[in-house]
């Protein structure tokens, strides 16, 4: 899984966050593991990353 780093975007620009990681306790945004990058909870990814909401991009 990859992904783009969810906050310190430009202004205007919309992020969306997909559906699929929530089934995971633990993210580590647009990185590799654990040793090399932030480490956040679901709840803490939704409060700085200012998303817009929750979708599927598999659909």
């Amino acid at each position: 899984m990859s992904g783009v780093c969810p906050f310190g975007v430009n202004d205007g620009v919309r992020v969306y966050l997909d559906e699929s990681i929530k089934k995971h306790a633990v993210v580590y945004p647009a990185a590799g593991s654990d040793h090399s990058a932030v480490r956040l909870t679901i709840p803490e990814l939704e409060a700085c990353s200012g998303y817009l909401e929750w979708v599927d991009v598999c659909r």
